[in-house]
């Protein structure tokens, strides 16, 4: 059982049952935490704990009553090596009795790496989130089924949806003017097989429909990005109804100059013609 213990994996600490003081400790745990059994033996829970709440002595006691009441689930620590650094574990503890002698056991894996990794998804998840939040245009991400699983502050503002009102909704149902929505879900049906549609990689002008029953024209862009899960379809979605006033706008200020453009033209001829024929009465009066 000696040849086990030094040959574990985890830290292995044996703590006396009546205090936090650390009676032995393995092989492991001194590679771990950068001390010999010597110093390790020497140090209570307070002295390699991080003294961050909440990982601290007194959160560490806590931790070693509900052990001793029989049932401990296995939780996140964080400890100081005695280099002064900081790192994660995932501990277990275990009341047991040996040589007539209750005890503490604890087992302390080492999970600092995959903190790193999960606090590193974490940021890139914020900072992708913080991305499509500040986009101008609708960003609104669809299943396989054509359900919404994204919907961005700009497409709450556009459409007058909550974004949880909608998610796992159809878009078909939410934004889609009811006589395109056939079109739609059929492509929604037919993709995994053809791959393409008209909406696919390329910038397309139609109308989607508001909460008030609204349609409105928009761009739209649809791409396809490969999930565990299936295809999410990502649709950006940008309201072009102020263009379209802007150039109605331009289109009936062209006619309005156009108009006074002919009607200078009529006046200029008209006084070519008065001109002239002034002349030819001057001539004959003067006769």
């Amino acid at each position: 059982y000696r040849a086990i213990f030094e040959t574990a994996e985890d830290a292995i600490f044996v703590h006396d049952w009546d205090s936090d003081r650390i009676l032995d400790v393995n092989t492991k745990a001194c590679e771990t935490y950068g001390y010999t059994h010597e110093e390790l033996t020497r140090l209570s829970v307070a002295d390699v704990s991080s003294d961050n709440p909440p990982y601290t002595a007194a959160d560490a006691l806590r931790w070693i009553e509900i052990a001793k009441q029989g049932h401990c689930p296995s939780f996140e620590w964080q400890r100081r090596n005695k280099d002064g650094s900081l790192h994660w574990d995932e501990v277990r503890l275990k009341a047991v009795s040996f040589n007539g002698r209750r005890h503490i056991l604890g087992f302390a894996h080492d999970i600092t790496e995959r903190r790193e990794r999960e606090r590193a998804l974490q940021r890139s998840e914020a900072r992708l989130r913080a991305t499509v939040e500040a986009a101008f245009d609708c960003v609104i991400g669809m299943d396989a089924e054509g359900r919404i699983v994204e919907f961005n502050a700009a497409a709450e503002r556009v459409f007058g949806y909550r974004r949880e009102a909608v998610l796992g909704r159809p878009v078909a149902e939410v934004i889609v003017p009811e006589r395109r929505r056939e079109a739609h879900e059929r492509w929604i049906r037919e993709f995994p097989i053809t791959g393409s549609g008209p909406m696919l990689g390329r910038l397309v002008e139609s109308t989607a429909l508001t909460a008030s029953g609204e349609e409105i024209p928009v761009e739209l862009a649809v791409s396809v990005a490969e999930a565990p899960e299936g295809n999410i379809f990502v649709g950006h979605v940008r309201d072009i109804s102020a263009r379209r006033d802007a150039e109605t706008a331009r289109l009936a200020l062209e006619a309005q100059l156009r108009q006074a453009q002919k009607m200078e033209a009529i006046g200029q001829l008209t006084g070519g013609i008065a001109h002239d024929f002034n002349n030819i009465l001057t001539s004959v009066i003067g006769y």
